[in-house]
């Protein structure tokens, strides 16, 4: 792939990458010829989070995690949709490696939640309440920690050590 990615090492500062010398030749053919981002075909990714207690996840989305939101009339009472900012998506595979190595997963979606500081993030959240189910920890692809949510199951929050794509 013609793509390099660089980063710069500047103390403690989160890494960034970008986009060194790309050419088509990163476009992979689709049935329709090569693939390209249409921003009006998909606007954005909404994620669902199924709760046992959706009043006091929605408070903790709101309160803790401080998301505005807009209500959905078609629901009884409306439902509040929360603005997550920036997305990106990634797919993994469900199974891999040999040996020591071998790995599998049943297919499933994940959410999890970006931050730039975890610590500084963590410590944020936990003095509006939050808790978090153990220590940040380095999980190769960027330092994290599960964040409890209220009603349903934890959402990894993390800092990020690969490219980036929300901002492409």
């Amino acid at each position: 792939m013609a793509t390099d990615y660089v980063r710069p090492l500047r103390g403690r500062e989160r890494p960034k990458w970008r986009v060194e010398d790309s050419t088509s030749a990163d476009r992979r053919p689709g049935p329709g010829g090569p693939s390209r981002y249409h921003p009006r075909m998909i606007k954005a990714v909404h994620t669902l989070i199924y709760s046992d207690d959706p009043e006091a996840t929605r408070a903790f989305l709101r309160d803790v995690i401080g998301w505005p939101s807009v209500a959905d009339p078609g629901s009884t009472p409306p439902w509040p949709i929360y603005k997550t900012g920036p997305s990106e998506m990634g797919v993994h595979p469900t199974s891999g490696g040999s040996g020591e190595d071998a790995y599998a997963s049943p297919r499933h979606h994940s959410i999890s939640l970006m931050c730039d500081d975890i610590a500084a993030t963590k410590a944020e959240l936990e003095a509006k309440g939050a808790v978090f189910s153990g220590d940040v920890a380095d999980y190769g692809f960027g330092l994290a920690a599960m964040l409890e949510v209220p009603g349903a199951d934890p959402i990894m929050l993390y800092e990020p050590r690969h490219p980036e794509a929300y901002d492409l």
